[in-house]
């Protein structure tokens, strides 16, 4: 329901107003994160003015040659 909540979430952000998604769910890459994003918005009329991958966080080491279970990715949420 990823993509529901966000799309939820999208329509009560105001027009430049920022959305921070992540998650710590190692089966959920980074690229798919990403893909509910954009699918949120289009679900929701929303135009993206910016998606931004945020720093792997110090805390969450990832494994050699996997992606950290924690991403985050923050969203600029444009104009219905």
């Amino acid at each position: 329901d990823l993509a529901k909540v966000l799309s939820l979430a999208m329509q009560i952000t105001a027009p430049g107003g920022r959305l921070l998604a992540s998650t710590n769910h190692r089966k959920i890459p980074r690229s798919k994160l990403r893909r509910a994003i954009h699918d949120a918005a289009r679900d929701a009329g929303r135009e993206l003015w910016q998606v931004k991958d945020l720093p792997d966080p110090v805390d969450f080491p990832a494994e050699p040659g996997e992606e950290p279970a924690m991403k985050s990715v923050l969203a600029t949420v444009g104009k219905a």
